[in-house]
């Protein structure tokens, strides 16, 4: 696999300015002043809503891959806030690039707390109340690493035969979304460098997130209350008091979802199943897409606790033609959970 991860931040409620922390799906680490804002091109971003903020989210460990690239959309409300991307191994900090619209009006690639080449070519200051997308790839090695960082899809730093490693391993398998005071930040994507397809720059990403919309004829799963099954597992955010539940194994609950609009290229879909167990000591889900009934089931994910947990199932080709989605595929598919 190369896509690893995505984030449009579509589910995490729809009133601006409330609370972005829970749920934090699947997020090894989401600070409690994360906030929605409006997102770029529609719905929703982030943005910390505290003074000298650092961190936002970092992902879980994604990779092994010596090679990591990742995108995001920025935003920037005053001249004196910055934001960046930031690659980890294991929580150890390794390159990051920030993004700095003050007084200097630069883009940093940085190693560690090492300054590498700063970009300051800008015929005009970094503008606010613009959204820029930034994208980042790194090539881990002690020696013989690289750097490149794009902006709208333009190469402005370009670093080779240099020190990359800070961690144990030739790798990093985390990264970090970070900024000040009311930065913005929305469209995240990760890839490494395995795979056939996503495994490069992505160029200029907008994530959109869609919800259930519909009962298909599979619905082995039991209704918290009523009849039908999606509008209990479809709310935005997270409605805990209802649900779906079985514990028959194999049973299968498929949704169906509304169609996107406009001339869309489908990089990958991530479907994001939230779940918990409230009683036993495990269980097995997995969170099947169904293409003219083919199936790709994706990852098991074991629920251990009561806790909600969350399942992720990347997929970057039909499991029907085995080519990328188009916009016509994907409303026809079916998505859903299977206990296993």
């Amino acid at each position: 696999m190369a896509l690893l991860w995505i984030e449009g931040f579509e589910g995490y409620g729809t009133t601006i300015g409330s609370n972005a922390y829970i749920p934090a799906r699947g997020y090894s680490y989401v600070n409690s002043s994360t906030y929605l804002t409006t997102g770029r091109m529609f719905g929703y971003g982030a943005k910390p809503n505290i003074s000298n903020f650092g961190s936002l989210l970092t992902t879980p460990a994604l990779t092994t891959d010596s090679t990591l690239i990742a995108g995001c959309a920025f935003y920037f409300p005053f001249s004196d806030r910055y934001a960046g991307i930031s690659f980890y191994y294991n929580g150890t900090l390794g390159v990051n690039v920030v993004f700095n619209p003050a007084s200097s009006s630069s883009i940093t690639a940085n190693l560690g707390d090492t300054a590498l080449e700063s970009f300051s070519g800008f015929q005009v200051l970094i503008n606010t109340n613009i959204w820029y997308y930034l994208e980042v790839k790194v090539l881990c090695h002690p020696t013989d690493g690289t750097i490149e960082v794009r902006l709208n899809g333009t190469t402005i730093i370009s670093l080779s035969g240099i020190n990359t490693q800070t961690g144990a391993e030739p790798y990093y398998n985390m990264v970090s979304l970070g900024g000040s005071y009311h930065s913005q930040c929305d469209d995240f994507y990760v890839c490494d460098g395995t795979g056939a397809t996503c495994n490069d720059f992505q160029g200029v990403c907008k994530v959109i997130g869609i919800f259930p919309n519909a009962d298909t004829a599979t619905i082995q799963w039991a209704p918290s209350t009523g009849t039908t099954h999606y509008n209990l597992v479809n709310e935005n955010p997270r409605n805990t008091s209802d649900y779906v539940s079985t514990g028959t194994q194999s049973d299968t609950d498929l949704y169906s979802y509304p169609s996107l609009t406009g001339d869309t290229t489908i990089i990958g879909i991530q479907v994001n199943t939230q779940a918990s167990l409230p009683s036993g000591t495990s269980v097995i889900i997995e969170s099947p897409i169904v293409s003219n009934g083919i199936i790709d089931f994706g990852p098991d994910t074991q629920i251990l606790s009561s806790s909600y947990y969350d399942a992720r199932h990347i997929s970057m080709t039909n499991p029907d033609t085995g080519t990328a989605w188009t916009v016509a595929d994907l409303a026809a598919a079916q998505i859903g959970i299977k206990a296993m």
